[in-house]
């Protein structure tokens, strides 16, 4: 019986420290793919630009739910799709001109930031992601994915006034506007409707916020070491940090390599 594994990307294949893929997790990626039975797919809050910016994922991947499974892609091919409308962007750029809020959203081929400022670089330079340019919301076609910058005040003020979406925290100074229909859960059913398989068949990595409707939905959810409390709650297995091989420890412990 196939399987199927899912990996988030932050914080689980790439360390945010180095923003490098630990040489352990390679080797067990390497061994997964060549494995019949098992089917190895990227589930991340990123675009595919920024995916494919990570050089060591480049040729181990071909599956990926992008941007919180707003686009899904199977063995290279897109089988699942949404854009935000125009009325609920117009929405969304109201409450952000209202409350003073930085933004920025992305499609699959291109990202953008309403503004930028000299802790914004920072933060995306410790991060290891290059400043998008600026646009507005407005302005871009085939929107799928929003985000914004500030703190658990400005979370609870848009979480107030925003209709068909929920934030998700990221670890810090910002989070994600998601649909409420959307969650990484969502690709995950996507791939099951393509493979014909049960949920019992599924695992999922992963150690962020939008990571927790993915670990409760498979069969077997692990959480990084380095996961926040409430990640590690809804996981069925925690697993060691990014730094002390997690991966790599949790699919021997699996007996999945």
């Amino acid at each position: 019986m196939k399987k199927l594994i899912f990996f988030d990307i932050d914080g689980t294949l790439l360390n945010y420290k180095n923003h490098k893929v630990p040489k352990s997790t390679i080797k067990a990626l390497e061994i997964l793919k060549k494995k019949s039975d098992i089917k190895i797919i990227i589930s991340t809050g990123r675009s595919k630009i920024l995916v494919d910016d990570i050089e060591e994922l480049s040729n181990i991947f071909d599956s990926f739910s992008y941007l919180n499974s707003a686009s899904v892609v199977s063995n290279g091919i897109e089988i699942y799709k949404h854009i935000i409308a125009y009325e609920d962007k117009l929405k969304l750029f109201n409450i952000f001109s209202d409350l003073e809020i930085i933004y920025g959203f992305s499609n699959n081929n291109q990202e953008y930031i309403s503004e930028t400022n000299q802790f914004l670089v920072k933060g995306f330079e410790n991060s290891g992601l290059k400043v998008p340019p600026i646009g507005n919301l407005l302005e871009i076609e085939d929107v799928s994915h929003v985000y914004f910058f500030g703190n658990e005040d400005i979370f609870k003020k848009v979480a107030k006034r925003v209709e068909g979406f929920r934030v998700v925290p990221w670890v810090i100074n910002g989070g994600d506007l998601i649909p409420n229909h959307l969650s990484k859960a969502h690709g995950i059913e996507m791939f099951l409707k393509q493979y014909n398989l049960d949920k019992k068949d599924t695992y999922a990595f992963g150690d962020g916020y939008n990571d927790i409707e993915m670990l409760k939905f498979v069969g077997t959810g692990i959480a990084m070491g380095n996961s926040r409390d409430e990640v590690k709650k809804a996981a069925d297995y925690v697993t060691d940090s990014i730094e002390n091989d997690g991966i790599y420890n949790a699919l021997k412990h699996f007996k999945l390599i």
